[in-house]
């Protein structure tokens, strides 16, 4: 047991501070200290050293922090950290820059498959969770979660020039 402890410690040692520098893109930094220690916690119950690698750290973290994010987006204090982050990566952020984000995720939605449009719509913009969603269409709770994540694949890749503002916007 010691040596699988060992073992965490030294990755932990390795990749700590690469992680909260990565973490801290998305969230404060005493956030991404949080979210870097509760991943760790994490593996050690629930991994084996070994099927830890940095991809996977990486990806934890990130995952991680935005659902911080989403959890937190109606938070003042959040929103006001975002305000902030947007304003380092652009002097003077103005109100073309943000109508111009707005309008390509418009575009984009519009130009989703019409069910994956719909299903969409109803699960970001309604607020339905996917049993309502599938009562109302007649689709299977299933396929509405195929649909919602099919219409998110899509959305990165149109978007992937925005992800970054659209992350700090929603």
């Amino acid at each position: 047991m010691d040596s699988k402890l060992d073992k965490y410690h030294s990755i932990f040692v390795s990749h700590y501070g690469d992680l909260c520098n990565y973490a801290s893109l998305f969230v404060p930094r005493q956030d991404a200290e949080d979210v870097v220690c509760d991943i760790f916690t994490n593996l050690i119950e629930t991994k084996s050293p070994s099927e830890v690698s940095r991809n996977y750290l990486f990806t934890s973290v990130r995952n991680r922090c935005l659902n911080r994010i989403r959890d937190r987006k109606s938070s003042k204090a959040y929103q006001d950290y975002i305000a902030e982050r947007l304003s380092e990566y652009f002097e003077t952020p103005d109100e073309s820059l943000f109508m111009d984000v707005k309008e390509q995720l418009c575009k984009a939605i519009q130009d989703l498959p019409e069910r994956y449009r719909q299903v969409f719509i109803l699960s970001r913009f309604s607020g339905l969770s996917n049993k309502e969603i599938a009562q109302q269409t007649g689709l299977s709770v299933r396929t509405v979660e195929t649909y919602i994540t099919s219409a998110l694949k899509i959305l990165r890749v149109v978007l992937k020039d925005y992800l970054f503002l659209l992350l700090m916007i929603i």
